[in-house]
């Protein structure tokens, strides 16, 4: 599977850093694809986090240039179980994580900034990950 990626592709289980990602920064990235669309619906979101927690984002891989994070994942449709979704999700890595564009295969995701429940899916598991503070080894927290 990582044979696909050219080398400067790493596996989230290898990625030992936070994102700096946020909800609001995710909550923003959404309001303003959906306000361009002219949509008010804020189904994505939580369709997304549905997602996550059940285990529908996989095979999450980083790519790191500067102060420029390419995050690119997998998500397994909601419908048809034999469908799987490519997503690619660029960040602005300073201070506070900046959502620049999300792309995804499915019917809502087209264009270069897309809004779907799967590139919500992939953020929350993003910020997850620094919540939990996934990049620390066991051995450098306090025992708690």
């Amino acid at each position: 599977m990582a044979s696909t990626f050219s080398s400067s592709y790493i596996s989230i289980i290898d990625y030992k850093r936070p994102f700096n990602i946020d909800a609001s920064s995710i909550t923003e990235y959404f309001c303003s694809v959906l306000a361009s669309d002219g949509s008010l619906d804020r189904g994505a979101l939580r369709n997304g986090n549905i997602l996550f927690k059940n285990h529908f984002v996989h095979s999450i891989y980083i790519s790191r240039r500067y102060i420029e994070i390419t995050i690119t994942a997998k998500c397994r449709a909601q419908m048809k179980k034999a469908v799987t979704y490519q997503l690619k999700l660029i960040m602005n890595s300073s201070r506070s994580a900046d959502i620049i564009h999300g792309y995804c295969k499915c019917v809502a995701g087209q264009g270069p900034r897309a809004g779907c429940k799967h590139l919500a899916a992939l953020c929350s598991g993003l910020l997850d990950y620094d919540d939990k503070k996934l990049y620390d080894a066991c051995t450098q927290r306090l025992q708690e």
